[in-house]
C-alpha cells in the first residue's frame, strides 16, 4: 500500500499541489530554455521527464487521472475501449517499495503487485464495470515475453508514439531495471513490445493469475 494516501486528505492535497506546481514550473523553464538552446532540448527532456512524473503523480491520482489497480499498477485515463497499463512511478517506488532489497526480492514483489492489479481488473470485468471487449495493454518491458504469454497476453509491435515515450523515460527505466537485477542493466527498448489481451480473455485466465499470485506471496 502507498502510505502517502493514508495521510490526512488536507496534507495529501497540499503536498500534491506543491509538487505539481514545482513540476509545472520546471517544465516551463525547460521549454523556454529549449527554444533558445535547441541542441540541449532532448538531453534536458531525458533528465527532466523522470522528475516531472515524480512530481505529478500524487496530483494525478487525487484527481482520478491515474487509476490504481494495485500499489504498483495503474491505468492512465481509462475508457470503454482501451485500458493502458503502466508500472508505478518513482513516487510509488519511494512509498511502496522502500526497504525492499534490490534484486530477486524486488522483482518478486513488483510482479506480485502486477498480478494483484490484474486480479482486481478481473473483478471489475466480472462485475460488469469493464466490458469484456475492452482491450487491456501495456509495454512488455516490465515483464518478460515468457511471463506475458503465461498471463494470457499476446505480444504485438509497439506503436511509434509509445516507443518514443519509452525513450524519453530511459533514465527512469534504467534505475528501476538496474534495481530489479541488483546491477547496472540497460533495458532493451529497441525490442520492446506491446502486451495486450481483451478483458474477457483476462477474466478467463484468472485461475492462472491466482496460481502465480499465490506462488509469489507464499514463496
Amino acid at each position: 500500500m502507498n502510505t502517502f494516501y493514508t495521510w490526512p486528505k488536507a496534507v495529501q492535497w497540499i503536498l500534491a499541489l506543491l509538487l505539481f506546481a514545482a513540476g509545472a514550473y520546471l517544465t516551463g523553464k525547460v521549454i523556454m530554455y529549449g527554444t533558445e538552446h535547441w541542441l540541449f532540448y532532448i538531453p534536458l527532456l531525458l533528465l527532466i521527464v523522470p522528475a516531472i512524473q515524480f512530481a505529478f503523480t500524487p496530483f494525478f491520482r487525487l484527481i482520478g487521472l491515474y487509476r490504481y489497480l494495485s500499489p504498483m499498477l495503474l491505468v492512465y485515463a481509462p475508457n470503454e475501449k482501451v485500458w493502458g497499463l503502466h508500472n508505478g512511478t518513482s513516487f510509488d517506488y519511494l512509498f511502496v517499495l522502500r526497504g525492499t532489497p534490490a534484486g530477486a526480492p524486488l522483482r518478486r514483489r513488483i510482479l506480485a503487485y502486477y498480478l494483484e492489479g490484474l486480479l482486481h481488473l478481473t473483478d471489475l470485468v466480472e462485475k460488469g464495470e469493464v466490458s469484456e471487449e475492452t482491450l487491456i495493454k501495456g509495454s512488455s518491458y516490465f515483464f518478460s515475453e515468457r511471463t506475458a504469454k503465461r498471463l494470457g497476453f499476446e505480444l504485438v509491435e509497439i506503436p511509434p508514439y509509445e516507443k518514443y515515450n519509452l525513450y524519453f523515460n530511459f533514465l527512469d527505466l534504467l534505475w528501476k531495471y538496474s534495481a530489479a537485477y541488483k546491477t547496472l542493466r540497460f533495458p532493451n527498448l529497441k525490442e520492446a513490445k506491446t502486451a495486450q489481451v481483451t478483458a474477457g480473455a483476462l477474466l478467463r485466465n484468472r485461475p492462472q493469475l491466482e496460481r502465480l499470485h499465490n506462488y509469489l506471496k507464499n514463496g
